[in-house]
């Protein structure tokens, strides 16, 4: 016998690593620059992918 419940869908990661990787990676380019640059860029990226990409087309992509 199972000591919990269980239902729904299982959290699904993949959105907030996507942002993730791909704000670094913007960081990262712009630390070849300036700090200022990169950590701009980093925030910029991110928050327009958590914020406006991913939930805009998160029925897409994931099926939500």
């Amino acid at each position: 016998m199972t000591n919990s419940i269980e239902f729904g869908k299982k959290i699904n990661r993949r959105p907030i690593m996507i942002s993730l990787i791909l704000s670094l990676i913007a960081g990262g380019i712009g630390a070849y620059f300036d700090f200022k640059l990169a950590i701009s860029l980093f925030l910029l990226v991110l928050i327009f992918m958590l914020f406006i990409y991913h939930p805009n087309n998160l029925s897409v992509l994931f099926g939500h």
